[in-house]
């Protein structure tokens, strides 16, 4: 019994379909997974910097921001100093 061609063809291409669907899963299952990753990643800094500066907890995102920044760029911070700041 001979295969024709063009029902070989067809099976090629289904075949073709399949791997890039596997392909387009494989792809979404680790955006999913680096998604995750990252979001532990801050979830864990940001637990991180509140226990490091309890007072963090009642900052707004823009007071934790101007903190951070304050206390990376600056040799020596002083913290009450900074707290002053957001009380003004």
């Amino acid at each position: 019994m001979k295969i024709r061609f063009s029902d070989r063809l067809g099976g090629e291409k289904k075949k073709i379909r399949q791997f890039e669907n596997r392909e387009k899963m494989l792809r979404q299952k680790l955006f999913k997974e680096e998604r995750r990753t990252r979001s532990h990643r801050l979830i864990v800094r940001g637990a991180v910097f509140e226990s490091i500066v309890p007072e963090a907890k009642g900052m707004t995102n823009e007071e934790s921001a101007t903190f951070l920044r304050l206390a990376l760029t600056r040799q020596t911070v002083l913290i009450p100093y900074a707290f002053c700041i957001f009380s003004l």
